[in-house]
């Protein structure tokens, strides 16, 4: 795969939001393996990871689709407003959140090993 003048793309919106979400939760690291920590690890172990962060993401839809179950079953049971949302709506806002989260965690291992793969194949830069 040599290098190549590539032409730049637009990316969709809802890629460039998912972009900037990994990019945080990116930046989140970077004071303990700096901008590209990963670029020293195995893909063996980077896969390892990845791994595990798709267990986390899975336990964060299964949370989240119980939430939303049980909300249907019982109805909003509680119309409290917090913060211009009802309780049930905040929790359900959160819960979505941690999911979002776990899936741009997941999504950043996959980068990870494509990087590291790209960087060894071409012999480093950017």
């Amino acid at each position: 795969m040599p290098k190549k003048k590539e032409k730049k793309i637009k990316l969709r919106p809802c890629v460039q939001w998912f972009a900037e979400q990994m990019e945080m939760a990116l930046r989140s690291h970077d004071d303990d393996r700096g901008e590209a920590g990963w670029r020293d690890d195995h893909p063996a172990s980077l896969l390892e990871r990845l791994q595990g962060e798709a267990e986390e993401l899975e336990a964060a839809l299964d949370e989240f689709d119980v939430f939303d179950d049980m909300v249907k079953t019982i109805g909003r049971f509680n119309l409290e407003v917090v913060g211009g949302k009802t309780s049930v709506e905040a929790n359900r806002f959160d819960m979505a959140e941690k999911a979002i989260k776990e899936a741009a965690d997941t999504a950043n291992f996959a980068m990870m090993i494509a990087d590291v793969l790209y960087q060894r194949h071409t012999g480093g830069g950017e």
